[in-house]
Parts: C-alpha cells; sequence; structure tokens
C-alpha cells in the first residue's frame, strides 16, 4: 500500500481548547496495534502496546487471548498471558490466536477475541505478579478492575478477528504518516493544527502528555486528518500518540514528540 507524503506544514488554527479527555499524564495503556489484524486459529500475531509511564512509576505489564464463551475463556492454553517488567514507550509480544476459534468458524466466517494489555505499578495488580493467574480474571477483568485502586492500574481491549480467509484477502491495518518535521514547536498556550496523511482508516483520535486535542474523535476526509492541539502553560517537551482506526476493526499508531517554547 502506497503512502502520500504531504509537505504542508503546520497551521495556525482557531483555539478551541484541550480537551482534558486528550490529556494522558499517568501510567496508561494508550493503544494495541494487531499485526495482521485478521489471522486463521494458531496463526500468530504481534501485539504491540503502546505505553505512557511519564513518571516511570509502571512495573508490571501484560497482555492475553480471551475467546469469550458465557463468562469464560475457551483457550486452553496456560501460557496464553505474557508479562513483562521492562517497561517502555512500544512493547512487543507475539501471541497465538486461540484454535479453539476453528469449531466456531465452522458455522461462521469468523470469530472475534478480545486481546486485552494491562499495565500496573507495582504490587497493585495479582494478575500480572502471581505465577498462577486467575481464570476469572483473565476472563472478565472488568470485574477485576472494580477491587483495583484508580491510580497506578490500566487496561485496555481491542478485536483480534479470525476467519479461514486467505491472506490476501483479510483486511488490513490502515496507515498514518506526520505531514510535518519531526518535533515542531509550539508558543506555550498557543494552538497549532497538526496533519496527517491516512489510507484506510475512519476516525483519529489524538493524545498528549501536556497540553491536548480539542476534539476526543476526528473524522478522516479525502485521505487527510487534522488535529488542533493546544500547548500548556509552561515550556516542555510533550510526548503526542495518534490513533486512527477503519471501520472493520484495523488501527495504527504515530507517535512522536512536540516542544513548547
Amino acid at each position: 500500500m502506497s503512502i502520500r507524503f504531504l509537505s504542508i506544514g503546520l497551521l495556525l488554527g482557531c483555539s478551541m481548547g484541550a480537551n482534558p479527555e486528550t490529556l494522558i499524564d499517568e501510567l496508561r495503556v494508550v493503544a494495541i496495534v494487531l499485526e495482521p489484524p485478521e489471522v486463521a486459529p494458531g496463526e500468530p500475531v504481534t501485539v504491540t502496546t503502546h505505553l505512557s509511564d511519564p513518571s516511570g512509576v509502571g512495573a508490571h505489564a501484560g497482555v492475553w487471548t480471551c475467546l469469550g464463551f458465557f463468562g469464560e475463556c475457551l483457550e486452553q492454553d496456560p501460557g496464553r498471558l505474557a508479562t513483562t517488567t521492562e517497561l517502555g514507550s512500544e512493547i512487543t509480544w507475539t501471541l497465538t490466536a486461540p484454535v479453539e476459534a476453528a469449531g466456531i468458524l465452522a458455522k461462521s466466517e469468523e470469530a472475534a477475541a478480545s486481546i486485552w494489555s494491562m499495565a500496573c505499578e507495582d504490587g497493585l495488580c495479582p494478575l500480572l505478579e502471581d505465577d498462577a493467574p486467575c481464570a476469572e480474571d483473565l476472563a472478565d477483568p472488568y470485574t477485576m478492575m472494580t477491587d483495583l485502586p484508580l491510580d497506578g492500574v490500566s487496561l485496555a481491549r481491542r478485536s483480534l478477528w479470525m476467519s479461514n480467509r486467505a491472506p490476501e484477502e483479510r483486511m488490513q491495518n490502515p496507515t498514518v504518516t506526520a505531514d510535518f518535521a519531526d518535533s515542531p514547536v509550539v508558543a506555550p498556550e498557543e494552538s497549532e493544527d497538526l496533519c496527517f496523511t491516512v489510507e484506510g482508516a475512519t476516525d483519529g483520535y489524538g493524545y498528549a502528555s501536556a497540553g491536548g486535542f480539542s476534539e476526543t474523535e476526528v473524522r478522516v476526509q479525502d485521505g487527510q486528518l487534522t488535529l488542533q492541539y493546544t500547548a500548556p502553560e509552561e515550556a516542555t517537551e510533550v510526548d503526542l500518540w495518534v490513533v486512527v482506526q477503519s471501520d472493520d476493526g484495523g488501527s495504527a499508531v504515530w507517535t512522536g514528540t512536540l516542544l513548547v517554547e
């Protein structure tokens, strides 16, 4: 798939202010990208967790699959939970699509399993620290979260689609490319339009470690995504995440930095 690069730079926009929902200044699983986003049962899938940990407090992260069925996971693989204590802005794992989905595909064209990703401060999440993870927690992490603190714990989910289609007929992830130079500069409290070239996606979401974007969701129009960013009051380096999604479930993430000075 070809990508068009447009040098349209940064454009001064009409300020709408920073929406607080786009500010990420704590430990957070920002996004999950699956490559490929559609596989056959038993095939490997690369899971990339995009993580925000500005204070460096995170100690544990993990991912797992769950082919849900009446409150349980059909998987018999005890190793489907992968964990690490080596955190970074991107963590890459390799999981196996549940082979149990083959039975579903005998009667249906496709099936979906949940890919869960979790990040926690030390001592807060037994699921990521115990040698024998609780099967109920893997199947219903939302209920598990009710017993955990609000701070220092983050959980995210993405669907992994499975089918018996040939690889060339399967869903593909979109692409997103910035149309501006690395680390652009924005004055404190000023607003700028950040423009991206997008292929294969319908919606975009912007997140920032300081300041924020004016809208939580923006439609892609004619292969272009424009997100209005508003800088904070003080000079700083800002981490940016731009997530794009397609209607059929594919996703891609652009990450970069912006200087406020």
